[in-house]
């Protein structure tokens, strides 16, 4: 208990801002998916073949929803295609 005599302490306080903290994470994943959909979108074809990926990869991941890391999701079709040579 505190000097008040509340019990708790910081656990009600961190409680009552996990939503927020979610949002801002949603919000920092919107913001890199942008950011990671104007880089890739001026990468050539032949380039993004060469990484492994289709531009069609690109669009799927960023489409993904912002719970998915577009990042890992586009690696993975990498390594997937990169398995059939």
């Amino acid at each position: 208990m505190d000097r008040m005599g509340r019990a708790g302490g910081l656990a009600g306080h961190a409680k009552a801002i996990a939503p927020f903290m979610a949002g801002l994470t949603r919000l920092a994943e919107w913001v890199r998916r942008r950011q990671m959909r104007a880089a890739l979108i001026a990468v050539p074809r032949a380039a993004l073949q060469d990484i492994g990926l289709m531009p069609e990869d690109v669009e799927a991941a960023l489409a993904s929803p912002l719970t998915v890391d577009a990042s890992g999701e586009l690696a993975e079709v990498a390594v997937a295609r990169a398995t059939n040579w």
